[in-house]
């Protein structure tokens, strides 16, 4: 049996920096790279590897998943990587609910409503940093 986390098993953090990467880098503005949230890091590792996303979590995620949600599982573990494991290339910020009430992405042509902004929470946001 491995020792090693699902996450490190899955190569999960160069999966979720090849999607940041495939973003284009800002030209009007030289900003960098946009951020996504991590729900739209979660819809494209699942359209991207429906394998892996299915072992990590029993779902996506958004609203009426819970703590079981793909959503969640990068929400826990990706800033891990960034704060404690060396993740450098990664940036990782924070989208404050002030006067959201919903945000509703497109998952697979089913609609997907975030859920941390409901609860009064940042949502995580994260970009590649890498040239």
């Amino acid at each position: 049996m491995s020792n090693q986390s699902l996450w490190d098993q899955h190569n999960v953090t160069d999966h979720i920096r090849n999607i940041l990467n495939s973003l284009p880098i800002d030209q009007a503005y030289n900003s960098g790279r946009p951020f996504l949230t991590t729900y739209q890091i979660a819809i494209a590792l699942e359209q991207q590897h429906p394998q892996i996303a299915a072992a990590l979590a029993q779902a996506t995620g958004g609203e009426g998943h819970g703590p079981y949600g793909l959503t969640t599982y990068i929400a826990r573990w990706l800033p891990d990587r960034i704060n404690n494991r060396g993740v450098t290339d990664i940036e990782m910020r924070f989208l404050a609910p002030d006067n959201l009430t919903s945000i509703v992405l497109d998952n697979n042509g089913t609609p997907m409503t975030t859920t941390t902004n409901q609860a009064g929470y940042n949502s995580t946001m994260f970009r590649s940093i890498a040239p």
